[in-house]
């Protein structure tokens, strides 16, 4: 192999011959092979022995997906892709929706795809089905794609912008969080959305930049905010504590704890909705919450920092909940740290050392 811009080690067999035309159709989705990708998949189907091919960015990203099916069944690929940067074909964000569709998110651009299954070769097909137009499109690069419900999906930007589609037709129906002048000083982009989460198929949780807004989508209000919740960018948000409180990670190396003082336990501990345990009576199935919007106050909860956690010495990428138990985190210091509740711990230690001190006693 003499082209310089892909190499081939390990390799021992004579290359065969690759008939494209029968690939493309056994594999219908395979649209065209270069030079490059043919003379890969040469080599790793004539080879005895394990092949490593080596391309740079942009030459054959690709190569894995007309590999994959061409291989022998027993074979193992593995890509390592380290991209430095992104294109604007890249693909950011991928969401299944119903009918068997993939939203898929490259840059700022939102595309559907449909999986389609052939009867007659058993062959799982993908064809594109709908483009937004440009007028339609997010600003910036779109960062983060989630259901809300079967009928509707989201998606959030780097220019802040935060929008509602409709499932069947593609098309928007909400829009929160339009800022004009985004980019900020240096072009930091200080109200990017990092993570999103819906919750009751109508809320969304967002991470804005270094802060969070909870929004209503069927009313279109702010339901809750906190502007300056970290020093540094949000990175991940979601529910913990069995809907308790809100935590946050950040760039700042930090997981806050956000919620409401509670006022009793009717209000907080014993409801089942999420928003109850986390706005206390600021939440919108409250009866004082009622009686305010009834008023016509649409005042916006501010939440309360609760709690902090140290413990990461950089910045800390994502948490998983485990309800009563704790929660997960991890980071850019490659380390896994397990957070459990103070009082909780205690008192299951307390139980312990009484079950010993009896059982002492009874011998």
């Amino acid at each position: 192999m003499s082209d310089p811009r892909i190499n081939f080690a390990a390799h021992s067999g004579r290359c065969v011959g690759l008939d494209v035309k029968a690939i493309q159709r056994r594999y219908p989705y395979i649209m065209q092979l270069t030079d490059i990708q043919t003379k890969a998949i040469q080599t790793i189907l004539s080879a005895v022995s394990d092949v490593f091919v080596f391309s740079r960015t942009g030459n054959s990203k690709s190569l894995c997906y007309y590999a994959l099916p061409a291989l022998r069944s027993s074979s193992v690929v593995i890509v390592l892709s380290p991209l430095l940067g992104t294109k604007k074909t890249d693909i950011q964000c991928l969401l299944p929706i119903k009918n068997n569709r993939v939203v898929v998110a490259f840059q700022s651009v939102l595309a559907v795809y449909k999986l389609i299954l052939s009867d007659e070769e058993e062959v799982l097909r993908v064809e594109h089905w709908k483009t937004l137009p440009s007028s339609l499109q997010h600003r910036e690069a779109i960062r983060c794609l989630i259901k809300i419900s079967d009928v509707s999906f989201a998606s959030g930007s780097l220019d802040g912008t935060i929008m509602v589609w409709t499932s069947h037709g593609l098309n928007p129906s909400r829009e929160f969080n339009f800022i004009k002048k985004y980019k900020g000083d240096h072009h930091a982009y200080p109200f990017s959305v990092q993570h999103m989460v819906a919750i009751e198929e109508r809320y969304i949780l967002a991470a804005i930049g270094s802060g969070f807004c909870l929004y209503d989508v069927i009313k279109e209000t702010c339901l809750a905010q906190s502007i300056n919740s970290h020093y540094s960018k949000i990175l991940h948000i979601n529910f913990v504590y069995n809907g308790m409180f809100v935590a946050t990670c950040s760039l700042d190396g930090t997981i806050r704890l956000w919620g409401s003082r509670p006022i009793n336990d009717e209000v907080t501990g014993n409801s089942k909705s999420v928003l109850s345990k986390f706005m206390g009576s600021s939440a919108p199935n409250s009866h004082d919450g009622r009686s305010r919007r009834r008023s016509g106050d649409v005042s916006v909860f501010h939440p309360v920092l609760l709690g902090e956690c140290y413990g990461h010495s950089g910045a800390v990428n994502a948490f998983v909940d485990f309800g009563y138990d704790g929660l997960v985190s991890c980071g850019t210091d490659q380390l896994l740290l397990l957070w459990k509740d103070g009082e909780i711990q205690s008192s299951k230690r307390n139980d312990i050392i009484r079950q010993m001190l009896r059982w002492n006693v009874m011998q």
